[in-house]
């Protein structure tokens, strides 16, 4: 597969867009919950699912690993409780 070789000579940018796509993305939909947002468990519903694409997209390229697995865990455990929550929640109406 040519993608390593294409995008991954060096790390920063990626870590750049990994900041963006996931940290930033997280930090938001933690803000939304600590202020009781209505969008807040959207919000953590979205970042599971980004979180889960990522690592796959991580195993696609690099293969299976621990620590991917164990994101990938997170993200869907995210996501899990997110959706629990929107189908307690009125805000799913």
């Amino acid at each position: 597969m040519p993608w390593p070789d294409v995008f991954f000579r060096n790390f920063i940018p990626s870590g750049i867009v990994l900041l963006a796509v996931n940290g930033l993305t997280q930090f938001v939909a933690a803000y939304l919950l600590f202020k009781n947002h209505p969008l807040a468990y959207w919000a953590v519903l979205v970042c599971g699912i980004i979180l889960m694409l990522w690592i796959a997209l991580e195993c696609w390229i690099w293969g299976f690993n621990p620590v991917g697995n164990f994101y990938f865990i997170l993200g869907l455990v995210e996501t899990i409780s997110a959706a629990i929550s929107l189908h307690g929640n009125r805000y799913l109406k």
